[in-house]
């Protein structure tokens, strides 16, 4: 008997690959919104700092002073909202990309049982294929022997 092929390996092969592609983008997603969320950090981390230092000096601030930080802030609120949106957006791309990595995931698994599955059907007719060589050997020797054999 000839060893064990699966008939669906190049579809297999196929999906493997598709779900290395997907591991890829989604790990691309994912370090994208980290990215962008260490952007956020820092941006609240600038005002923070500027803020500090804007309530430790708050005796000698001119009008000029509370003008221009008061541009500041609002400028950078303006930043910190179009990078809360900028993340919204990538947390609902990864999530996309994370329910097509399961996706592509469940398609190998499913494959891959299934060709447990199949393996498993191999393996038991061969092994009743052994076996049944097996009695027709002890069969043509019982014949053959002179307790069993053939009288003529």
């Amino acid at each position: 008997m000839k060893a064990f092929q699966y008939s669906l390996q190049n579809v297999l092969n196929i999906r493997r690959m598709q779900q290395d592609v997907q591991t890829g983008r989604h790990q691309s997603a994912v370090r994208q919104l980290h990215r962008q969320k260490e952007v956020l950090n820092q941006l609240r981390e600038t005002v923070a700092g500027v803020v500090e230092t804007a309530t430790t000096a708050a005796e000698t601030i001119s009008s000029r002073y509370l003008k221009d930080f008061d541009q500041f802030l609002r400028q950078q609120w303006a930043k910190q909202q179009n990078q809360r949106k900028l993340i919204r957006q990538l947390q609902k791309e990864e999530d996309a990309e994370r329910r097509t990595l399961l996706a592509a995931r469940r398609e190998v698994r499913k494959l891959e049982k299934h060709a447990e599955h199949q393996k498993k059907e191999w393996r038991e007719a061969y092994r009743k294929e052994q076996d049944k060589q097996v009695d027709e050997l002890a069969v043509q020797r019982f014949r053959l022997s002179p307790f069993g054999g053939e009288k003529l």
